[in-house]
């Protein structure tokens, strides 16, 4: 099961470091789970395949597609796509990518902390 964790993450172009932020866990933890040290434990098998799209019966077995439809896009490809369009200097575009490999949750958190920021600033809310 390890070596098709590992093939799924670079058919999304995702880092080790990226894939573990995602889930919520150390990339040392994802790498030893990747490389066959340690055990996926299903809790984590389950988080992956969900916030990554993959298909649990092709990670488990083999069988089946290896994403769920539709295939997720490559996240990294997307983002350095918008780091040249927006010519971002490399800490926005360390941000940008970190806050898209957060857990929904989390991406809460970073947004009110944000609003909280823009208030204590004056600034006016972002247009829709």
């Amino acid at each position: 099961m390890h070596n098709r964790l590992k093939t799924a993450r670079k058919a999304l172009g995702l880092s080790q470091a990226a894939v573990a932020a995602g889930i919520g866990y150390s990339q040392g933890y994802y790498a030893g789970i990747e490389s066959g040290a340690r055990q996926l434990p299903p809790r984590i098998a389950t988080a992956i395949c969900e916030k990554f799209g993959i298909n649990r019966e092709w990670l488990e077995t083999g069988g089946g597609d290896m994403f769920l439809e539709p295939a997720p896009p490559k996240i990294e490809a997307i983002l350095e796509d918008v780091r040249k369009h927006l010519d971002l200097p490399d800490v926005a575009f360390d941000v940008l990518r970190a806050y898209a490999m957060l857990p929904d949750e989390q991406r809460a958190k970073v947004k009110d902390m944000i609003t909280m920021l823009r208030d204590a600033a004056n600034m006016p809310p972002p247009e829709s």
